[in-house]
């Protein structure tokens, strides 16, 4: 860029002040046009303050507080409610003329009772597993089961019978039948022996009123020598 000064006519000292002012001019407008062109090939530079701490970025607003709530403990299970009713005592068997408990292994399913009153035996029922049901049963009437002993028992006489003695000959009897038929007058004789005495309950009767046992035990022998066994 090229400056033209123009020095009007005066004295030494007037030419040298009109030099110096045109060079003060000049070097200012050096100095403007050089700022104008950094200007163009430059754009300002833009300052960003930073952001505050609580600012949002994105001018939605401050971030709701979450407060961290601990789990609630599990809850104890619910315990069944308090009854004061006793459990109910299962039903007694019901019994056949003969002394027996219906069994669906060796009696009809309908459970029919025959004239002389025992259960009507299911067709086809092998005549061997007729027998053992039938002594299982006799045996388990006339078993000793584990129960409190009455206080007060009066005790048979040295040397009779007792009850051990009486229930092991049941079970002799009742092995004794050779068949269904002679199984089931066997236990039906002795249930009726049984009753005679006033022993309604079995086994669990005898236990109760030892003091019969020998009247119990010589029915027994006589239906033994019944049968031709040796008591």
């Amino acid at each position: 860029m090229s400056v033209k000064i123009e020095i009007v006519g005066g004295t030494l000292g007037d030419m040298l002040e009109q030099l110096e002012e045109a060079g003060v001019a000049a070097g200012h407008m050096i100095r403007e046009r050089q700022r104008a062109a950094e200007a163009l090939v430059q754009p300002p530079s833009v300052l960003q303050e930073p952001l505050a701490p609580d600012a949002d970025p994105y001018g939605q607003g401050p971030a709701p507080a979450v407060t961290l709530v601990p789990d609630a403990p599990p809850l104890a299970p619910l315990a069944p409610p308090a009854t004061d009713a006793p459990p109910l005592a299962p039903a007694p068997a019901v019994l056949d003329s003969q002394g027996q408990p219906w069994d669906e292994r060796i009696h009809s399913r309908n459970k029919s009772i025959k004239k002389d009153g025992s259960w009507t035996v299911k067709r086809g029922a092998p005549a061997a597993l007729i027998v053992k049901v039938r002594a299982e049963h006799a045996a388990a009437a006339v078993a000793a089961p584990p129960v409190a002993v009455a206080p007060e028992v009066i005790a048979p006489p040295p040397g009779a019978p007792d009850v051990a003695s009486t229930i092991a000959l049941c079970s002799r009897l009742l092995a004794a039948g050779k068949t269904p038929e002679m199984v089931a007058s066997i236990s039906a004789q002795i249930h009726s022996a049984m009753l005679e005495a006033g022993l309604t309950d079995g086994a669990n009767s005898l236990l109760a009123n030892p003091q019969a046992a020998p009247a119990i035990h010589e029915k027994l022998r006589q239906i033994g020598l019944g049968i031709g066994l040796e008591c």
